[in-house]
């Protein structure tokens, strides 16, 4: 009751001490004429409600779960309430500016990758302002998160890829996809300095890597990720032509 006047006071010693007796002269005395004021009277005798939010206990991970899962069922309205709420007991704007940016990639994802753009910049700027202002970037993170299309699908991936990892599912990198070591990659001379250097590799390195009969594949679809085109334009033995080369 005590700490409830305190923080509801504001600073203000007058407020707190015509709460404190408004509390005592509605409160009865006991046997022994001492009185007892409890929670309940001092939130009457202030006219503010205590929030029951205990920061390093259950009620902090409760609220922050319900935010994030208001987030993740596309209600902002409730995403919001709980925001206010976590805002209103004092809690960490660098805590919640964290689980906006977890949620922006576990939860909206790949659907809309901007929104954890949005959220980096809200936990940025919460950082930058500071509170009273901080509720402002954080509020605006949250409706876009809440409002954005989910899609988990990194973070399903992610997690199945380990899962794999760590039950010995392992492969061993497919000879396209190696480096080739002690074979430096050269670029081929031109005499024109205005021409572009193409990348090419010694004919010595190729059969040193590959077997006899052995051909290197030509380039991957558009399809194939960026990463796989591109370690097709490193490796790969004519890039202009784009043939497929076969060793004698």
């Amino acid at each position: 009751a005590l700490a409830h006047l305190a923080l509801k006071a504001d600073g203000d010693v007058r407020k707190a001490l015509t709460a404190l007796e408004v509390a005592a002269l509605s409160t009865p005395a006991a046997a022994d004429g001492s009185i007892r004021i409890s929670l309940e009277v001092a939130e009457e005798s202030i006219q503010k409600k205590a929030v029951k939010y205990d920061r390093a206990g259950d009620g902090h991970y409760d609220t922050i779960s319900a935010f994030i899962k208001s987030m993740r069922g596309s209600d902002p309205d409730a995403a919001l309430y709980w925001l206010a709420f976590m805002l209103n007991a004092g809690e960490d704007i660098r805590f919640i500016a964290r689980r906006l940016v977890i949620c922006a990639s576990e939860d909206v994802g790949l659907a809309d990758s901007n929104a954890l753009r949005v959220a980096l910049a809200a936990a940025q700027a919460a950082e930058m302002l500071g509170m009273p202002e901080a509720r402002i970037p954080l509020a605006h993170a949250t409706v876009y998160i809440a409002t954005a299309p989910k899609s988990n699908a990194a973070y399903a991936g992610i997690n199945a890829a380990l899962q794999d990892v760590q039950e010995g599912k392992t492969l061993a990198v497919p000879p396209p996809a190696k480096s080739w070591p002690g074979c430096a990659v050269y670029r081929k001379k031109t005499h024109n300095t205005n021409t572009p250097m193409t990348l090419g590799t010694s004919t010595l390195c190729r059969k040193l890597i590959y077997p006899k009969g052995v051909s290197i594949i030509p380039p991957p679809p558009m399809a194939w990720s960026c990463a796989l085109q591109n370690v097709w334009n490193t490796c790969a033995i004519n890039t202009t032509t784009r043939k497929k080369a076969k060793l004698t």
